[in-house]
């Protein structure tokens, strides 16, 4: 006897063209006329269980071009295995595809970007970008707007060459210390930001030749208002490279020198710079962390300082985890105060005053009627 499974295999070799065996049969015996009953029995159609089997074959077959068939959830299980399938081949299948999903996002960006390009100036190719563009090119590498006035670069590791064609009042150019002994080449350029009111290079291991390009610089940005050059050491003993640049009417309100290792010969050049009326606009003036200003240079400054009439912040403070008895500058240091009505902050940590100073300093206040905060 021929089993179903037999039958179905052979039907779907010889192209689903299986001939329906019917469910009953003339009998031989009994003639060719059938019977009343099996007439009526044949007009209605008989199916044998084969029917239903060759219908869902057939039924496959069909639509398998009209639709791709989806993968069941145990082949989806089972892809996770290697049945037959190398690592590495299937590796290599992974990461092209998700090379390819990549390229599919990057051309997305791609043409996000060129709808946002599409309304800004288009340079030319064949023509040479003029500063302006080349500023706003810049400008936009960096994600920001070309008509911004402030522009934060800190720790950006740039040379001086990467800053140009800037319109800002601001620049901070801080813990780059590529820019040491390239400063020129940014001074240079500085008559493209002649409104420049802050300037800010901590940390960028100016060197002497920096100190006196910066000076030179002066001239062009007059409006500059800050200017921070702390933690340059190079600077100690070079400051009147500088400060012997500025020129009356400067109009510097903030000047920090934090840790750059001055001596008793810069402390000189603040007082000269003081008494010529240079810096006669500056409030706020931070000289803390240079720990190697003599009690001699810390004196020479003191005798100077009543010059900053407008001098409302001022600190001399020692390095942390360090200390030091203190002069006998101090007395010319609270007499220069008396002459500053506009001080409001004095910084003297880690100075370690005297007893007699100690009780000069708790009793200034009130002798002198003014409100000095004294932060020692």
């Amino acid at each position: 006897m021929v089993s179903a499974s037999a039958i179905m295999k052979e039907g779907m070799q010889e192209g689903m063209l299986l001939h329906i065996i019917p469910s009953v049969s003339a009998d031989p015996l009994k003639g060719d006329a059938p019977s009343c009953q099996n007439k009526s029995e044949e007009d209605i159609p008989k199916s044998s269980p084969f029917d239903f089997v060759i219908k869902q074959f057939q039924g496959k077959r069909s639509s398998s071009g009209k639709r791709k068939e989806q993968p069941s959830a145990i082949q989806k299980f089972f892809r996770g295995f290697d049945f037959g399938k190398s690592e590495g081949k299937e590796r290599q299948e992974t990461e092209e595809t998700e090379i390819n999903n990549c390229r599919a996002d990057d051309q997305s960006e791609k043409d996000n970007l060129l709808v946002e390009d599409e309304s800004s100036q288009l340079i030319s190719e064949a023509e040479s970008p003029s500063g302006e563009q080349r500023f706003n090119q810049f400008m936009q590498k960096l994600g920001k707007k070309p008509n911004s006035k402030n522009l934060d670069l800190n720790n950006c590791a740039l040379s001086a060459a990467d800053v140009t064609e800037l319109e800002l009042e601001e620049i901070n150019l801080s813990w780059n210390g590529c820019v040491g002994g390239t400063l020129k080449t940014l001074t240079a350029q500085l008559h493209h930001v002649n409104l420049l009111k802050v300037l800010r290079l901590n940390n960028c291991r100016l060197a002497a030749e920096d100190v006196t390009s910066l000076g030179e610089a002066f001239e062009i940005v007059p409006q500059l208002e800050e200017l921070d050059l702390s933690w340059n050491s190079n600077i100690g003993g070079k400051l009147s490279l500088l400060t012997k640049k500025l020129r009356k009417g400067c109009k510097i309100k903030l000047l920090k020198v934090t840790d750059c290792n001055l001596t008793a010969k810069d402390g000189e050049s603040l007082a000269l710079l003081a008494h010529d009326g240079h810096l006669a606009r500056l409030r706020k003036l931070d000289l803390s962390y240079n720990n190697n200003i003599s009690d001699e240079g810390w004196m020479v400054f003191c005798q100077g300082l009543a010059a900053f009439k407008e001098l409302s912040e001022l600190d001399v403070s020692l390095r942390p985890s360090s200390c030091r008895a203190c002069g006998t500058w101090f007395s010319e240091l609270l007499a220069a105060l008396t002459k500053l009505p506009a001080m409001a902050e004095l910084g003297m940590q880690r100075w370690v005053l005297s007893e007699s100073q100690r009780k000069q300093l708790e009793g200034f206040n009130q002798d002198n009627k003014r409100n000095i905060r004294f932060d020692c």
